[in-house]
C-alpha cells in the first residue's frame, strides 16, 4: 500500500516547503525497491543507477532544505535531519541486508523521541523509546551466528 499513497505525500510535503520529508518519502520507496531487487537478484547485484537516484534524492532535500530555511536555526530542525538522514541511511542499509541498518534507526527513533518531546508530545516521545526496544532486538538477532548442523 505505501508505494501506492507516497506520490501524494511526495506532493504534500514539497508543496508546503517540507523538501526533507518529501525527499525521504522519495528516497524510502527506493529503498524498499533496492530491497526488493536484492531479494529477487541477490545482494549487490542491484542497478548502480538506483543507488545513485536514491543518494541524489536524499542530497537534494537536505540542500534544498538548507536552502530554503537559511540553514540549521533550531534544535527542532537539527533533530528533524537527524531523524530524516537516519531514517533514509536505515531504509538504504537495510535494503542492502545490512544490519548497520537498524542502528540508523535506532537514531532516527531517539532523535524521534527528543522532538516529540519538545513539542509537548511527551507520550509519543515515550512510544519511540518502546519502539528502540523492538528495533534492538532486531539488531541483536541479526548478530548472532546460525550454527550449522
Amino acid at each position: 500500500m505505501y508505494p501506492i499513497g507516497m506520490p501524494g505525500w511526495v506532493y504534500v510535503f514539497t508543496y508546503n516547503h517540507n523538501w526533507i520529508a518529501g525527499s525521504v518519502e522519495l528516497a524510502g520507496i527506493l529503498g524498499m525497491i533496492l530491497g526488493l531487487v536484492n531479494a529477487i537478484r541477490g545482494v549487490e547485484k542491484e542497478p548502480k543507477w538506483l543507488n545513485r537516484v536514491m543518494i541524489t534524492a536524499m542530497a537534494f532535500g537536505l540542500t534544498v532544505s538548507l536552502y530554503d530555511f537559511g540553514g540549521i536555526k533550531t534544535w527542532n530542525q537539527a533533530l528533524e535531519i537527524t531523524m530524516d538522514v537516519s531514517f533514509f541511511a536505515g531504509v538504504y542499509f537495510l535494503g542492502k541486508k545490512k544490519p548497520s541498518g537498524y542502528l540508523w534507526f535506532i537514531s532516527m527513533l531517539a532523535s524521534n523521541a527528543g522532538l516529540q518531546y519538545i513539542k509537548g508530545a511527551t507520550l509519543l516521545a515515550y512510544q519511540q523509546i518502546l519502539s528502540m526496544a523492538f528495533i534492538i532486538d532486531a539488531y541483536r538477532h541479526s548478530q548472532r551466528k546460525v550454527v550449522k548442523i
